[in-house]
């Protein structure tokens, strides 16, 4: 069920992280590919793990695929 008021979903958020603070997501830039199949690839240099997905989307009427890179595991220096 989607949570709309901000601070609920920051709550819940800090409560799914085990902190008192609201998870942080590490997305990264899309890169070219012609895979359309998830993925999961590692990054040496950082030591990240990224998982690689294309969902549907939207712009309008027009339907779109949205492709993501998020940093399953690994820690920001930043």
């Amino acid at each position: 069920k989607p949570i709309a008021d901000f601070d609920a979903l920051s709550q819940k958020s800090a409560e799914a992280a085990g902190s008192t603070h609201p998870a942080i997501f590490s997305l990264l830039p899309a890169e070219k590919s012609d895979s359309k199949s998830a993925a999961l690839e590692h990054n040496e240099e950082r030591d990240y793990w990224i998982v690689r997905v294309i969902l549907p989307g939207a712009a309008g009427d027009e339907k779109v695929e949205v492709p993501l890179r998020l940093v399953v595991v690994g820690r920001s220096e930043v």
